[in-house]
């Protein structure tokens, strides 16, 4: 079974599942898109070079 949670029920998941709440994301610093997600034409903003990963 895989519960699939929408909307204002996503508060619920926690309970059906018996485990907290996660998120995963993976973005690119310095880079914008012309429509702000993966499908526009990618955009270099600023270096991101100095920046390191703790």
């Amino acid at each position: 079974m895989l519960p699939l949670c929408v909307g204002r029920a996503t508060r619920l998941v926690e309970y059906i599942l018996r485990q907290p709440k996660t998120y995963h994301a993976r973005l690119r610093l310095g880079q914008m898109s012309d429509t702000g997600d993966l499908e526009g034409e990618v955009h270099p903003v600023a270096s991101a070079a100095h920046l390191t990963q703790t």
